[in-house]
């Protein structure tokens, strides 16, 4: 892609321009989305932190309109599948706008039954 090394400057660098893009899609509102179902699950990816090789566990939101388009709603860094850790993803959502769904499609992981139960 840079064709060639990548030094510290050029990743802090591209890191700065494209944070600002991920911070204003994290905020961005959910209001106006005609979301019908929701697909919520937590998958664990395998990253290199600090050439450390290590996994994350990242709680995924996928919406579907009304009209079948899919939308990624949020991917969140939670440390895993507790119920806290589906509350603020949970919340978040609402606070940005989104409204029930018709339908939601989860695993059946406790934390998130129960996350789903106190709303």
């Amino acid at each position: 892609m840079f064709k060639g090394a990548v030094g510290k400057d050029v990743v802090s660098r591209t890191w700065r321009k494209v944070k600002v893009d991920w911070e204003a899609w994290n905020r961005r509102s959910l209001a106006e989305e005609d979301i019908v179902r929701l697909i919520l699950d937590g998958t664990v990816v395998k990253v290199r932190i600090d050439r450390k090789a290590t996994s994350i566990s990242l709680l995924v939101v996928l919406g579907i309109r009304r009209d079948g388009q899919k939308v990624l709603l949020a991917v969140k860094n939670m440390g895993g599948e507790s119920e806290a850790a589906w509350r603020v993803v949970l919340d978040d959502l609402i606070a940005r706008g989104l409204q029930t769904p018709d339908f939601l499609l989860i695993d059946g992981g406790a934390g998130l039954e129960r996350a789903l139960a106190a709303l």
